[in-house]
């Protein structure tokens, strides 16, 4: 475990109990796993946006609404016929003269860990303006178009208003996260909620040393003090808007869980999952879905390890023991247990 995660995870303190301390999952330790959690050829495969996004709609899964797939590279296929697929400046003008009036997104269609995602409040045939004001000619559209090979141009989506009162436009997603036994029981880990700051369109909670998450009760939705990504200090209210962040339960908390399970269930072959789950006024909306998810998202804002209870049961049962170095972490804990 390296510096920062030794300090963001308050390791260091001894009032903790070391069992405690020892359930904490180095970020070494999850990319180790991630290939036998998730072998590289559906791993791969998941990671194309709009095929998975065809996949879960077939589910009957709500997603969201997808405007058509871009690209001004020549020899540029998409990895489904489901959507429109649009190229060139051609594709360009088509998008942005039939853009819905609430706004797009765009992100690669291989991307991943929020790799250029750009949300824009409004697109017309005379430009587009991002969330923070910003307004962009249809040439700086093209150039960031140019970066990529294809992308996945998407409705932008607008939060439930209750969470909109908490962290402003800026959509701000649940990470759920799941994991399948060997008896194919789905489980979930613990649960947050990324709240965003600002308007820069996104809720990276891993790029931006200043954005938010909370932990979610698992049974009743409600949010938990959040934190930073690095830092121990809890925010109870959003720095921007004042709102209380704390004891806010989350709108469709319930349909929001049994929308985790069935996307894992879409996905037989690949053990453990993560989602980005945005809540509208009418329920949950699949944004993403993650093969290599991130620890620290979870072990932040809760402040406890993920190698404990259920997940612990998890790792043991598929041999990943060796790799977070589980019976390294009882000798350690055992030796400052009471009557150790």
């Amino acid at each position: 475990m390296d510096r920062a995660e030794f300090m963001g995870y308050g390791l260091w303190d001894t009032t903790r109990p070391l069992a405690e301390r020892m359930t904490m999952m180095s970020n070494i330790e999850r990319r180790a796993i991630e290939y036998r959690m998730n072998p590289r050829e559906p791993n791969l495969r998941i990671r194309n946006k709009a095929w998975t996004t065809a996949v879960l709609e077939d589910a009957g899964i709500s997603v969201g609404r997808v405007l058509c797939l871009l690209t001004l590279r020549n020899g540029i296929a998409p990895s489904t016929d489901r959507f429109i697929f649009r190229h060139g400046d051609d594709g360009v003008r088509l998008l942005l003269a039939d853009a819905p009036a609430d706004g797009i997104v765009i992100k690669p269609d291989d991307g991943g860990s929020g790799r250029s995602v750009y949300v824009f409040r409004r697109a017309t045939p005379n430009g587009l303006e991002a969330l923070d004001g910003t307004r962009w000619t249809v040439n700086r559209f093209r150039a960031v178009l140019a970066t990529e090979g294809l992308w996945k141009v998407e409705q932008r989506i607008p939060q439930h208003p209750q969470l909109a009162r908490i962290a402003g436009e800026t959509l701000g997603t649940l990470r759920l996260t799941t994991f399948r036994m060997l008896d194919g029981t789905v489980h979930m880990a613990p649960s947050v909620w990324k709240i965003p700051i600002g308007l820069s369109g996104v809720d990276h909670f891993s790029h931006g040393v200043g954005q938010l998450a909370a932990p979610v009760d698992p049974v009743e939705g409600r949010i938990g003090p959040a934190r930073r990504w690095f830092g121990l200090e809890r925010v109870d209210r959003h720095p921007l808007t004042g709102t209380a962040i704390t004891g806010t339960v989350i709108p469709h908390w319930p349909a929001a869980r049994v929308m985790a399970h069935r996307i894992a269930d879409c996905f037989p072959e690949l053990a453990s999952l993560a989602y980005d789950v945005a809540i509208t006024d009418t329920g949950p909306v699949v944004i993403e879905v993650n093969p290599c998810w991130g620890e620290r998202t979870i072990q932040a804002p809760w402040r406890q390890g993920l190698v404990q209870g259920e997940f612990r049961e998890f790792l043991e049962e598929r041999g990943y023991g060796d790799v977070v170095n589980l019976s390294a972490r009882n000798h350690a804990a055992s030796l400052f247990a009471p009557g150790g």
